[in-house]
């Protein structure tokens, strides 16, 4: 005997609860879980009944800033003892409706299926429901007044919902389960399970999007019936405030015309659940529920009357009926459009918490290299408590910055004081700047470090106390450091194995964090004088925490110090940071002209540049500091960024190169296993795919260029909920252009200059594009994507898997151009990737020139 749960998330629908319950537990579903976050019409008081009745198991899902209520709801589902302990477990939204369509039209039909075959996932597509031509609101079942539906010939893709066997190495997802992931690693190969549709296919789970991608999904068994819209009223109640203004100004007569599909009738939901009318009067019987559910539809008929006195409102309404009669006009589809800019609200600044917001500080701190590193970020954490200061590890706090940011505020607020401090530890300098949306006045970079000669004799030691990862791993092609010290090493050893290249040198990598943060503090221990008078001014001028910061750094720092009290004499400026330490690997020449780079020109460098290859030097002078200058394939000194490897090892052969010509970040435009000519010198490359097709060494860093372009230009304030980069060869498509009328939506075009391209992207909620670098600059910018496939070249698709593979990361969720549009209608459904700092740092530092 199996148990079965289902979850969903809510907001505001109160009058379809008893349907919604009454349906999935006629369907065979044993426990149902619910949450809600933010509801005013009625919808916690319902949940609240049922939860009591024990119906339900109801859960009120309050999101912090900066969370998003759906993946909330499920992470707190996810932990659940109705979740934990079931054996199948399915997501579904408020207005989803699974449809078993073999009889006796019950779960178990399902489940019998995935045993039968040994499935652990059943993959169901979306069949979307219109709005059956009905205008009014009526309390009435939702699944008997709407049975006109999209077409299913063909299977076409409308989105996928799955049912899946219960494990402890997956988490809830929208779509599909995800796996639980492991310091970056998936804990259990999702390939190892197997993955049916809907008619007991076999489907490829490593191509699976939120719309089955690759996959042909197949409907014989079931079938999950969305009603995105309903009728009129109830669109036009789902898409305006109670004054009278627009929730945003994405709904309209677009998302109108792609949510009411009314070409068939040959699925009746009411039809597909015979027990559903006794479950329905069952629940209807209890006295309170029934109250609490007709005031829930006398509190919607009321709004429906009240936003229909607005003439705007009825206007819109016209045309959208208009549109469902087949009557619609050329003029009225803009003037729709117009009529939702004037009733959209205007962008208003989004406001964290009631009354007054504390002063809000950050205290970043890092002590790199230390023997005592470890202990000082302990003390540091436990000084945090008695100095009403929030700490967090670095991995944790750039998770979530602004909800990390956002508790210290609430409880500063709730102590009555003025003021919040966090502080966060980072190892190995690797932290999450500073962005324009998180709630922050001030960042205190903290940096504790000691002389030279102390730093060479300690190094050793830190290695092999460090608990980072990043020790553990491979950097710039050089073994872990783990590896290779065992903490005896002498300063003599290590300037041994820096000079031969074995490891990078600590105060050369010092030397530059701190030329590239020039506003941080240096607290050298070696020199106990200095650091108290830092703290003293750190006290005296570092704003409203500032005292706060010094007391915490003098109990973190006292057993660190030396004992003498004798004013100790300054470092020299090599000692403190070495300006000329033992290099990393021969250098070929001292030169002051540019560095000789290439990369893709369009016609020649004749035309205005595609910003995804215009990118790569910017990256270069960044991370360099040297000025670059653009050359062709076979005379280049560095190729970086596109996929041009191919295209510069032939021409390498061409010119009978004999120099080393370095290559970083660049990979095959196909699996093309030609070998490289002996010139190239290959310091890393894109992904996994083009270092495996051409057998480079399988601890070679890999990354593309583009990731470091959140480093190049801040992040701009969120203006578009999308924006659309097409690949520089299809910018001026018509059907590319079609898809950004809507006012919330931007054409980004490629061929515009780096920073407005950048500034741009990261102006979006969401990015579509078909440019592989839109994509990763999304990554970059921790911005949710699509891609929007579209062929530009011949094995087009080798380079979007070859990048995904170098970051780890799923394959990209893609959308067909035919499917774009109705896909712009709905929030993306995929989460930002967060690009592993770990993985940026080995690509900076293969950049050795």
């Amino acid at each position: 005997m199996h148990n079965s749960t289902v979850v969903t998330s809510m907001k505001d629908e109160a009058p379809y609860i008893i349907e919604w319950v009454a349906y999935h537990r006629a369907l065979g579903f044993d426990r149902i879980v619910i949450l809600a976050n933010d509801c005013t019409d009625g919808t916690h008081e319902i949940l609240s009944r049922m939860n009591d009745m024990g119906v339900i198991t109801y859960i009120e899902n309050k999101v912090p800033l900066g969370a998003k209520p759906h993946s909330r709801a499920l992470k707190i589902a996810n932990q659940s003892d109705e979740v934990k302990s079931a054996d199948f477990v399915m997501v579904l939204d408020a207005d989803e409706f699974l449809v078993v369509k073999q009889k006796p039209h019950t779960l178990d039909v399902l489940i019998k299926e995935m045993t039968k075959r040994s499935a652990d996932m059943m993959v169901i597509p979306w069949r979307i429901f219109g709005s059956s031509k009905r205008v009014n609101f009526k309390d009435q079942p939702v699944i008997e007044r709407f049975t006109c539906s999209m077409s299913v010939s063909g299977l076409p893709k409308a989105g996928v919902k799955t049912l899946f066997r219960q494990s402890d190495d997956t988490r809830l997802a929208i779509h599909f389960p995800k796996p639980l992931m492991k310091g970056g690693k998936a804990i259990t190969d999702p390939k190892k399970s197997l993955w049916i549709d809907a008619g007991g296919k076999k489907i490829d789970s490593g191509k699976l999007t939120w719309n089955g991608g690759k996959n042909k999904i197949h409907r014989d068994f079931a079938e999950v019936a969305h009603f995105m819209i309903k009728s009129l009223d109830e669109y036009l109640l789902k898409i305006f405030r109670g004054d009278g203004l627009m929730n945003s100004n994405r709904h309209g007569i677009d998302y109108w015309r792609n949510g009411d599909h009314n070409t068939e009738s040959d699925l009746i939901v009411s039809d597909m659940c015979p027990g559903f009318e006794a479950e329905y009067d069952k629940l209807s019987a209890d006295p309170e529920l029934a109250s609490l559910h007709q005031q829930a539809v006398a509190m919607r008929l009321k709004r429906v009357r009240k936003i229909l006195t607005n003439p705007s409102v009825k206007e819109l309404r016209d045309i959208l009926k208009r549109s469902t009669q087949g009557s619609l006009k050329k003029s009225d589809v803009k003037r729709s459009r117009d009529l939702v800019t004037e009733m959209s609200p205007p962008p208003v600044p989004e406001v964290i918490m009631d009354g007054p917001i504390p002063h809000s500080t950050l205290l970043s701190i890092t002590a790199p290299g230390l023997a005592d590193s470890s202990d000082i970020a302990h003390r540091v954490f436990k000084g945090a408590r008695s100095n009403a200061t929030m700490f967090s590890p670095e991995k944790d706090f750039a998770k979530r910055p602004i909800t990390n940011l956002v508790k210290g505020l609430e409880r500063a607020q709730k102590g009555n004081r003025t003021k919040s401090l966090s502080a966060r530890w980072f190892h190995n300098y690797a932290r999450a700047l500073p962005q324009d949306g998180w709630p922050l006045d001030e960042e205190i970079l903290v940096v504790i470090t000691r002389d030279s000669p102390s730093i060479m004799e300690q190094f050793p030691t830190y290695v092999t106390r460090s608990k980072s990862k990043y020790v553990d791993k491979n950097h710039g092609g050089r073994p872990p450091l783990r590896k290779v010290l065992s903490g005896k090493e002498t300063p003599e050893d290590l300037e041994a194995l820096i000079a031969d290249g074995t490891i990078e040198d600590p105060r050369l990598k010092l030397s530059k964090y701190l030329s590239a943060e020039p506003k941080a503090i240096v607290l050298n221990l070696d020199h106990p004088e200095d650091v108290a008078a830092t703290l003293n001014r750190i006290e005296e001028s570092k704003g409203p925490s500032g005292p706060v910061v010094a007391t915490l750094l003098r109990g973190v720092l006292s057993n660190s110090l030396p004992t003498e009290t004798a004013p100790s004499p300054a470092p020299s400026a090599e000692e403190a940071v070495p300006i000329t330490p033992a290099r990393t690997r021969p250098v070929k020449r001292v030169t002051t002209q540019p560095l000789r780079m290439h990369w893709f020109q369009r016609n020649g460098g004749n035309s205005a540049g595609n910003f995804g290859d215009e990118l790569g030097p910017m990256v270069v002078r960044h991370l360099t500091n040297k000025e670059v200058a653009w050359a062709p394939a076979g005379q280049c000194d560095l190729a970086s960024i596109g996929s041009i490897l191919s295209q510069v090892s032939r021409a390498a052969q061409k010119s009978k190169r004999k120099t080393p010509l370095l290559i970083w970040g660049s990979g095959l435009i196909e699996e093309d296993a030609t070998p490289l000519h002996s010139s190239l010198s290959v310091l890393a490359v894109r992904g996994k795919k083009t270092r495996s097709t051409l057998g480079l060494d399988p601890d070679m860093p890999l990354g593309d260029p583009g990731i470091f372009a959140s480093d190049l230009v801040p992040a701009a304030a969120k203006k578009y909920r999308w924006g659309i980069v097409p690949h520089y060869s299809q910018r001026n498509s018509s059907n590319i252009r079609a898809l950004g009328r809507s006012d919330d939506c931007i054409i980004i075009d490629p061929t515009d200059s780096v920073e407005n391209v950048l500034k741009k992207i990261s102006s979006c909620a969401a990015i579509m594009s078909s440019s592989l670098h839109g994509l990763i600059v999304a990554d970059s910018y921790n911005i949710p994507c699509l891609w929007l496939n579209i062929p530009s070249h011949k094995s087009h698709e080798f380079k979007f898997a070859d990048y995904c593979s170098g970051l780890g990361r799923e394959l990209f969720s893609e959308v067909s151009l035919e499917q774009a549009e109705n896909a712009l209608l709905l929030d993306p459904p995929v989460e930002p990737h967060f690009v592993d700092a770990s993985i940026k740092e080995q690509l900076s530092k293969a950049l050795i020139l």
